[in-house]
């Protein structure tokens, strides 16, 4: 097998918990984009494939920790920020009253849990450029020692799929936070993005963080 950047293709032969499970990687040319592999797995024992999943997916999790790394999509992935709450200047009371709704939502699972609400929460900051949006999202990220995925907006017919593997993936990696780059120049359907923001449900949370520069392009319904 061969590695290139986060794929490989090839085949790998393993035993989880005393079952064989098989991996191939293939790669598939389309006309519309370079090659990019599709993965088959064959099992004997779906609980045991469903284990390693589950072990993957922690073990994942905490090397994102480790890594101290943001996980972008449409993009390379950078280093967490180091900035903090003292570099903000915003309004007077805006900077404590952020700081609280993103504290109090990483220790609120038991109170989601008990009144049966699916444990996310959404910020929208909105304005033009300079006024601090992005420096906020860079203190939620460095406040929090959770997994951070970052998706930026990239015209290509996969933007649709990409904005989905952006939520996918921070689901997957929950506790999350999920930023959200100039919102408005995202070209997905907002019936697309209303549904998959309805459909983030993850037991361990998702703060979802986006930006605007021009917020009366956006559906009210965001």
């Amino acid at each position: 097998w061969r590695l290139k950047e986060y794929d490989w293709i090839g085949t790998i032969e393993l035993s989880w918990e005393g079952q064989p499970i098989h991996c191939r990687s293939i790669s598939i040319f389309t006309p519309l984009a370079d090659s990019r592999p599709v993965y088959c797995v064959a099992v004997k024992s779906m609980e045991a494939l469903q284990s390693l999943y589950s072990r993957l997916r922690l073990y994942n999790q905490e090397k994102i920790k480790t890594d101290d790394v943001i996980q972008v999509i449409n993009g390379k992935n950078i280093p967490r920020p180091k900035t903090t709450w003292d570099d903000l200047h915003l309004p007077e009371g805006m900077r404590e009253d952020i700081q609280a709704a993103v504290r109090t939502f990483f220790h609120a699972q038991d109170k989601y849990r008990r009144f049966g609400l699916a444990y996310r929460r959404g910020l929208l900051f909105s304005g033009p450029p300079g006024c601090g949006k992005t420096m906020t999202a860079k203190a939620i990220a460095a406040s929090q020692e959770t997994a951070c995925v970052a998706y930026m907006p990239k015209e290509s017919f996969e933007e649709s799929q990409k904005l989905e593997h952006a939520f996918d993936l921070a689901e997957n990696l929950a506790p999350a936070i999920l930023i959200l780059e100039d919102l408005d120049k995202c070209d997905v359907p907002v019936a697309q993005i209303l549904n998959i923001l309805d459909g983030l449900d993850s037991p361990r949370g998702i703060l979802v963080v986006a930006t605007s520069n021009v917020p009366e392009r956006l559906d009210p319904a965001l």
